[in-house]
């Protein structure tokens, strides 16, 4: 997720604290204000302090230095940790809060846990035990920026502030998410603009008629129900994809459906397919399709020209529209990740393609590939093997490491 929300995560989880620590009544003197105030802080923090990441990733050259290291070692449980407890102790010893010490550590230790959780509500993934598991894991439920987790925070979160600069700045941010959408309408419908509009007005008359832990509360509840209701319609769009699937090809060895709705749209979903169509096939297939659960017509049209080279795909779904395939070889695969820059890359691309070019080979992972240009985790590699390797590779595993030891 984007960093305002880790920031508007780790502000409702302290206000929930403080409002049950408080019970429910104002603080009773300048010094709990004060505390109340840096456990806030705390909490905002330690729910970013895993993207200092893209403080070191320039250790590994280029592109792919970001693609390794972002959501890297700092998105790892014990190394996230112990980051938020260093915030919180920093704090403690500059600010000298006289209470709520106690809850400014846990906020500091449990807040950077809360950001690997909504790292792992979308399709990019997290590895959070490394290093007693190297894998990959994603939720694949909430595109990066969620328009609908900003408007319904901001308000109860604006009512609670202390500081008129803060306040400023959440109107700000609000009316930047409210406005926006109705100039996005070739990627977001204007139902949708109208529902983000909705829910802030709901939002805001709850935020004005409550009190602080109420609203807090409600801030809380409304966030599980987006998340519930995008995995809701998430089961659907899977399903949808595996019953034209299994029409298609019956026999096929299925890798990975990767999705990814569009922002406060559940009833858009970007599919990702990877397969192998039959289990004796050299042949795997990565696809790029568009699944709508529950209500269709509010899904812009996927891009057309893309690095990835996409064909048509030769099937009639009765489901999902595919907006294109492109057929690799298992065997060139091996082949490639023989190469340590390519077997670098591997350790993050989830839907993998190349395209051959007589002087460079080009690199890319489908998720991300939406135009003809370099897009941010595409790689051009000369056409041999370097003769220097990348350095400081993490030990993530591939995902796609059932295509690298096929045939072994």
């Amino acid at each position: 997720m984007e960093n305002v929300a880790h920031a508007l995560a780790g502000i409702l989880l302290a206000e929930l604290a403080l409002t049950r620590t408080n019970k429910n009544a104002a603080p009773e003197n300048e010094g709990q204000l004060r505390a109340g105030k840096v456990a806030v802080v705390v909490s905002a923090l330690a729910n970013n302090v895993p993207d200092t990441d893209l403080l070191y990733s320039w250790i590994t050259p280029g592109p792919l230095g970001y693609l390794l290291h972002h959501r890297g070692h700092t998105h790892t449980l014990p190394i996230a940790m112990t980051l938020g407890l260093l915030v919180a102790a920093l704090a403690l010893r500059v600010a000298k809060p006289t209470s709520h010490r106690r809850l400014i550590l846990l906020l500091g230790l449990f807040g950077p846990v809360l950001h690997l959780l909504m790292d792992a509500w979308n399709i990019y993934g997290v590895h959070p035990f490394w290093p007693f598991d190297s894998r990959w894991y994603y939720g694949d439920r909430i595109f990066i920026l969620e328009p609908l987790l900003w408007v319904t925070a901001i308000p109860s979160v604006f009512r609670n502030a202390r500081s008129r600069a803060f306040r400023i700045l959440l109107g700000g941010l609000s009316a930047f998410i409210v406005v926006v959408p109705w100039f996005a309408g070739s990627f977001i419908p204007w139902q949708l603009s109208l529902l983000i509009s909705g829910v802030f007005a709901l939002s805001v008359f709850v935020a004005s008629r409550t009190n602080a832990r109420r609203r807090i509360v409600f801030a809380c509840a409304a966030w599980l129900s987006v998340l519930l209701a995008f995995s809701l319609a998430r089961l659907r769009a899977e399903q949808q994809v595996m019953l034209d699937l299994y029409d298609e090809h019956p026999d096929a060895i299925v890798h990975d459906v990767a999705l990814t709705p569009l922002p406060s749209n559940p009833f858009c979903w970007t599919v990702y397919l990877t397969m192998v169509p039959e289990p004796s096939s050299d042949t795997f297939i990565v696809r790029r399709g568009t699944a709508t659960p529950f209500v269709s017509g509010l899904c812009p049209r996927s891009p057309s020209n893309t690095t990835a080279q996409l064909v048509e795909v030769d099937a009639s779904p009765k489901h999902v529209v595919w907006a294109g395939e492109v057929r690799l070889s298992q065997n060139k695969l091996r082949e490639l990740a023989a190469r340590c820059d390519v077997a670098a890359a591997m350790r993050f691309y989830r839907t993998p393609f190349w395209v051959e070019h007589e002087d460079s080979l080009v690199l890319g992972d489908l998720r991300f590939d939406r135009t003809e240009g370099r897009d941010f985790p595409e790689l051009t590699l000369p056409a041999n093997a370097p003769a220097e390797c990348p350095r400081f590779v993490p030990n993530w595993q591939p995902p796609r490491q059932r295509l690298l030891e096929a045939g072994d």
